[in-house]
């Protein structure tokens, strides 16, 4: 518990030195899930000046945020690492030629903003074909078990992400149905309403707490021979760290 403090505490102080050197982003190749749905341009609402805001109060929500049964993951694992590169070198030998761990996470950027939008407006039938069926059903119902400070904290952001990466890659060979997939795993850690220039917030220790979040996704895709498939979202889960980190046993596990 104190390491995960002492970690809020280092994570502030370099959003303080960092936050005006943050540009803007440039667009994304929107070729990498090509299911991926965009609505339409929003048009700018009108510009809003805060001192300082708390998207989310630790202490107000009894009942932490979840969408589905899914590993609170953090920070990157080693050992997962280490394998992360050996599979990606198998995956561009076998499979995926072209595959690109820094293209997958920009697609992965696109997708999760794009899902947590649908799923905090409850548009759940925008999520046909990037969510896999039976997790929909999950996310369905763990949503409804939110409160509305809640609800209204599941969309994320590119502009809010200070750290994503691949946790985990896994291949999964099925002998029996002579079927190939491949499962990545990413993790996107972000602050609400970070680098936003119409919301002005207080870096400090308590509001980098109650305002961080996390996305954890998992992607997969068939690469049976022969297969023209698309990566497909079958477990995701958004946390605030704070809202364990008052527990005796934080569930963070790697």
């Amino acid at each position: 518990m104190y390491l995960l403090r002492s970690l809020y505490c280092l994570s502030a102080n370099s959003l303080k030195c960092n936050a005006s050197k943050i540009t803007h982003k440039s667009p994304m190749n929107v070729g990498f899930f090509t299911k991926l749905r965009f609505g339409e341009e929003r048009i700018p609402s009108k510009p809003l000046t805060v001192i300082a805001k708390r998207f989310f109060n630790s202490q107000e929500n009894k009942n932490p945020m979840k969408l589905m049964d899914f590993p609170y993951l953090i920070w990157p694992h080693p050992i997962k690492s280490i394998k992360n590169l050996l599979f990606g070198v198998l995956i561009r030998g076998y499979f995926d030629p072209s595959f690109s761990r820094t293209e997958f996470l920009r697609g992965a950027e696109m997708a999760i903003c794009n899902v947590s939008s649908s799923i905090q407006n409850g548009q759940f039938e925008k999520l046909d074909g990037l969510v896999d069926h039976s997790a929909l059903n999950e996310i369905k119902s763990n949503y409804d078990k939110l409160n509305s400070t809640q609800k209204s904290n599941v969309s994320a952001k590119s502009e809010e992400f200070f750290l994503k990466y691949i946790y985990e890659i896994g291949v999964i060979f099925d002998d029996t149905a002579g079927k190939r997939f491949v499962e990545i795993t990413t993790v996107f850690q972000g602050i609400h309403g970070a680098f936003n220039p119409n919301i002005n917030i207080a870096m400090d220790t308590a509001s980098v707490r109650d305002n961080c979040y996390v996305c954890n996704y998992r992607f997969i895709k068939e690469f049976t021979k022969g297969v023209d498939d698309s990566w497909l979202i079958n477990k995701l889960n958004h946390f605030h760290p704070a809202e364990y980190v008052d527990q005796s046993s934080p569930p963070f596990i790697r």
